[in-house]
């Protein structure tokens, strides 16, 4: 089944497998800065989540929408006039590809997250990591998900910086509820699908509020205030 969401600039809608992209330049040249000679992979996983994590923050918040992307798609030049912008392409709630997301450095939660997934499928198969998409708390919301020994582990990429530790300390579970996973390969329902996403808020200050209060407790530096 094909899944798509919408891109920063056209009409057409992508598959979300386009955006995660583990060979781009942009994330090959990230790659190359984070990773070090001795780095063994649970080292690498987690110094490429805190790059990540301290590299992007997250759009100043209260905010409009910060994926609305305004551009006059079409024009003509007229004598003594100049350009004629005859067309106007507005778009909302778009998601970005991993060279938007570190070109800006600014990125929401599911920005951040094919980020650091398009890292990471470099040193781990298409098996062990994807996006998670679904809600935390009842509030629309992305993350990286890591799966080891059967179980799977959240990166949470709000945070400030990665906590102390290695990747596999918060295990997916209640508060998140996943109900979708993709990668540059892989794209999947679960827990009921994608259906149950559309009655979530994507309200950011009160779901930041509610990560940063959870994750208090491990040390972790949040980029939003409580």
């Amino acid at each position: 089944m094909r899944y798509t969401r919408k891109a920063r600039y056209g009409d057409q809608k992508l598959d979300v497998r386009e955006f995660v992209l583990p060979g781009g330049l942009m994330v090959a040249e990230a790659l190359e800065g984070i990773w070090v000679g001795e780095d063994g992979l649970e080292s690498l996983t987690w110094r490429c989540w805190d790059w990540v994590c301290r590299q992007i923050d997250y759009p100043p918040l209260p905010s409009p929408d910060y994926h609305r992307e305004e551009a006059f798609l079409r024009g003509s030049s007229v004598p003594w006039v100049g350009f004629m912008r005859i067309k106007r392409s507005t778009k909302y709630e778009f998601w970005q590809f991993p060279f938007e997301t570190i070109d800006h450095g600014l990125g929401d939660c599911e920005d951040t997250a094919i980020l650091l997934c398009s890292l990471l499928r470099n040193p781990l198969s298409a098996d062990e990591v994807h996006v998670g998409v679904g809600t935390y708390a009842g509030y629309g919301h992305g993350w990286v998900s890591l799966l080891k020994d059967g179980e799977r582990y959240v990166l949470e990429t709000t945070l400030a910086a990665a906590f102390p530790g290695g990747p596999y300390q918060v295990l997916e579970a209640s508060p998140y509820r996943p109900l979708f996973y993709f990668n540059d390969e892989q794209a999947f329902e679960a827990n009921g699908g994608l259906g149950e996403l559309g009655g979530a808020p994507w309200e950011d200050k009160g779901k930041l509020r509610l990560i940063a209060e959870a994750y208090q407790i491990l040390n972790a530096k949040v980029k939003v205030p409580i």
